[in-house]
């Protein structure tokens, strides 16, 4: 399997709440980490895959109730 990270801005993310309630919903969908940063909001998602699943991180977000942008995927080998 393939390892990548997805980076994701979450802008309207303003507490613990907010990043437990999204942090939660990445890893049920599969995430074995998920980084987000409060005061950027800027969310790190790690995962591993033979294809890159981006859209079914990115829905597992906006399922949560927050809008949220892709910036960019990354190949972690």
């Amino acid at each position: 399997m393939k390892s990548y990270q997805l980076i994701v801005r979450i802008p309207e993310i303003h507490c613990v709440g907010c990043l437990n309630r999204i942090k939660n919903a990445l890893i049920s969908h599969g995430a074995n980490h998920v980084d987000i940063d409060l005061s950027t909001h800027i969310g790190k998602v790690n995962f591993e895959g033979e294809e890159i699943d981006s859209q079914g991180y990115i829905d597992s977000i906006d399922n949560t109730g927050y809008s949220v942008e892709l910036l960019t995927i990354i190949s972690l080998d």
